[in-house]
């Protein structure tokens, strides 16, 4: 590889609600 990946990836776990919609607050709040 010409450039190598360096530092951190962070996986973001996609939180749903109970009717298997994704929950966009929690998202949010997450994301922060």
């Amino acid at each position: 590889m010409r450039h190598p990946f360096t530092g951190c990836g962070t996986a973001l776990v996609t939180p749903f609600t109970r009717d298997e919609q994704v929950d966009e607050a929690a998202v949010r709040r997450l994301a922060r």
